[in-house]
Formats: structure tokens, C-alpha cells, sequence
């Protein structure tokens, strides 16, 4: 019987009920709670235990039609499943943010009753549907109950795809993941307002003027003729430098804890105010001078970060001048003094390398007498630019 000839009401001894909305005959959309949402998928990640599937033969067919229409949990999947669960727990607790629908597919058609504007989906007890998008959701909403078992009560939205071949399903998952456009990383990055290391990015922006509105949220990298000074992942870099250093920069999560936010913060801002009073015009000079380049801006950034540790705010201020003014000493034109620290002399121009490359060889010849490249990339006489 299909769905459109289904008129008495569901038998709920025969499955679980699921109350939403009819899109089409083969699609159907839900609110439902974690705990029914819990109860009626499998976590996926366990179809992929070798030691489970040998006892559960339902677990085998399951990754059979998985394998179909899925990818497996492997690498970038893999790992991100426990940040989403905190993700998950945070957003039971109040923090800011949403997720986008589950939506699971199901290869035999299912029944629908229709009451009104509203209807009920029958999902019988022996279907294991298989999601086809949302799949690091699913299983982080099975490792979110481990560490707050109120997100059970958390609602999801969920899309039911039936009565479809899984060929039509294949396709989906094909253009649900191939034809997304993801922002670049200044976009998505500066998008994210939870985040401890933009907090004190979005500070610094706001509080010293050099780089008042000057920060670019939309490109990946600037050119000589933008007014803007850095871009948003830029600024993130030099914060997260001038917080952890600059072997930081590749860690995806970055910790700093409450009480220690307005110490760091404002000696961000001290650090970076004094900076850009005495370099302004060098950074924004990008044809001639090396300093507002991100690598570059980035090592500078770590220089700053030893404030940090003078607790005494006047003392804090003399070390930020000392340290800016011993920087004066630094040669920021581009040119071979330069070859091996921050990048390369070409015979057309002087390339300076990213911020993962270059940080930490830049960082050392700033601060360490001892580093063959401290007197190299320095004048004789102080100078600012």
C-alpha cells in the first residue's frame, strides 16, 4: 500500500512513530527527541568494528548498505566525531550555535498517514535507516549522551528518504557533498564567535586603531593596493602565536581558561598597539617592506607573547616598549638578508613563505642572539624601516 492510500491510523506495536510533515511520497521531515533518534538509528562507527559485526549480523547488513552510499570513518571524519560531541554538549548547555537536518535514507517504502497539515511516519523496528548526510552528527549525538546524558533530550531535525534505489541514494550523497561550496578560511574562520582566539582577535581589531576596520574577513590574502592590513586568518594566527607560539598554529583546538582571558587579551592589544605605533607604515608597505606580510606579522606576534608573563601592568608596558623598541634594529626591507629566514630571492622578486614554513625560523632570528640569522637580518644602526 502506498503512502497516499494510507488512511487509518499507524499501528505503533509494529514500529516507531514518527509525527512531521509529508514533503512528497518519498520524503518525509521530523522533530524529533535524541533519545527517539538514538533509538532508532545505530551508531555508525560500530558497523565498522570487526568484533561487534562477527555477533550482529543486522550490524554487517547495515555497513553493506552503508559502504553503498557512505563513506567510512576514516582520517578527518574520524577525528572530528569527538569535537562535535562537545560541540553538541555546549549547545545543550546555551552556547550559541545550530545543526543541519540528519538525512537518512531507507530503500523500501514506508507508510504515511496524512491527519491534516501534519503527518506520521510508520519506521518499522527491523529498518536501520542510513544516513546519508549528517552521518558525524549521528554518531557524535551517540558520544554526546557519554558525556551529558541531558542531550537526550535535545531535539533534531530529521529528513526520511524512502522507497528510493540506492542508486538514487548514491547520487545524493554525491551531490550533497560535491556540489557545497565551502567559504574560505578568513570567512568561515572569523564567522565563529565562541572561539577564544577570535575573541581576542575581534579585541584587537576593535581597540588599536592601526587595525581598526583594517581587517579583511572575505579574501585569503591581500595585495599591495588593499587598505586592509591583514586578513581575519592573519589576525588569528598572530593571536594564537602571541597566546601558545608558533608551534601552535597547526592545533585545531585552543584552550584558554576564563579567568586568563582579560590578562591575555589585553596585552594582545598592548603588545600589538605599541607594534603597529612604531611600524605602521612598514606594514602597509608590502612592495618594499617584508613586516606586514603573514609570516612575518605572525613571528611577531609570538615576540609579544613573553609580556604575558609580568603580571605588574606598569612593568608589563616598559617590557612592550623595550622589546618594540629593540626590534627598531631589525632591516624589514625585502631583500637577500632575508634568503633562508622568511623565504627566497628570485631573480624577479623576493617570495616570502606561509606562516607554517617560515614562522618559527623568523621567530628565532627576532629574539635569538644566537641564531646565525639574528645579526643577518639586522642593521648596523637601528632603524624602523
Amino acid at each position: 500500500m502506498s503512502s497516499e492510500e494510507l488512511q487509518a491510523p499507524l499501528d505503533s506495536e509494529s514500529g516507531t512513530i514518527l509525527e512531521g510533515f509529508k514533503v512528497s511520497d518519498n520524503v518525509f521531515v521530523a522533530r524529533i527527541k535524541t533519545s527517539t533518534l538514538l533509538k532508532v538509528s545505530i551508531d555508525p562507527r560500530r558497523t565498522e568494528d570487526k568484533r561487534q559485526c562477527s555477533t550482529d549480523s543486522r550490524l554487517t547488513d547495515h555497513l553493506e548498505l552503508r559502504t553503498e552510499v557512505q563513506r567510512l570513518f576514516e582520517g578527518s571524519k574520524k577525528k572530528n566525531v569527538p569535537g562535535y560531541a562537545r560541540y553538541l554538549v555546549g549547545l545543550h548547555n546555551n552556547d550559541p550555535g545550530i545543526t543541519p537536518p540528519i538525512i537518512f535514507f531507507v530503500a523500501q517504502e514506508l507508510q504515511v498517514y496524512e491527519k491534516g497539515k501534519s503527518a506520521q511516519l510508520l519506521l518499522p523496528y527491523d529498518v536501520d535507516p542510513v544516513a546519508i548526510d549528517g552521518e558525524t552528527q549521528l554518531a557524535a549525538r551517540f558520544e554526546a549522551m557519554n558525556l551529558d546524558s541531558g542531550t537526550k533530550n535535545d531535539f533534531v531535525d530529521v529528513k526520511v528518504i524512502h522507497g528510493r534505489p540506492v542508486g538514487w541514494a548514491k547520487q545524493c550523497f554525491h551531490d550533497l557533498n560535491m556540489m557545497s561550496v565551502r567559504p574560505n578560511a578568513s570567512v568561515g574562520i572569523g564567522m565563529d564567535v565562541r572561539d577564544p582566539i577570535n575573541k581576542i582577535a575581534r579585541l584587537v581589531e576593535e581597540h588599536v586603531p592601526f587595525f581598526s576596520n583594517r581587517v579583511n574577513k572575505r579574501k585569503r590574502q591581500l595585495t599591495s593596493k588593499d587598505r586592509d592590513v591583514v586578513t581575519a586568518i592573519t589576525m588569528r594566527n598572530m593571536c594564537i602565536a602571541f597566546a601558545f607560539g608558533v608551534c601552535s598554529l597547526s592545533k585545531k583546538t585552543l584552550v584558554i581558561p576564563d579567568e586568563e582571558m582579560d590578562a591575555i587579551s589585553g596585552s594582545a592589544m598592548m603588545w600589538f598597539g605599541e607594534f603597529s605605533d612604531v611600524f605602521g607604515e612598514a606594514i602597509e608597505n608590502r612592495d618594499m617592506m617584508i613586516v606586514g606580510f603573514p609570516s612575518i606579522m605572525v613571528a611577531v606576534g609570538a615576540v609579544g607573547g613573553s609580556i604575558c608573563k609580568e603580571t605588574d601592568p606598569k612593568k608589563r608596558l616598559d617590557l612592550c616598549k623595550f622589546m618594540v623598541k629593540e626590534l627598531q634594529s631589525v632591516n624589514w626591507q625585502k631583500g637577500q638578508h632575508w634568503e633562508g629566514v622568511a623565504g627566497k630571492q628570485t631573480p624577479k622578486q623576493f617570495v616570502v613563505g606561509g606562516p607554517k614554513e617560515v614562522c618559527s625560523s623568523v621567530y628565532k632570528a627576532l629574539v635569538d642572539p644566537t641564531d646565525a640569522s639574528y645579526s643577518k637580518i639586522r642593521s648596523k644602526r637601528r632603524r624602523i624601516a
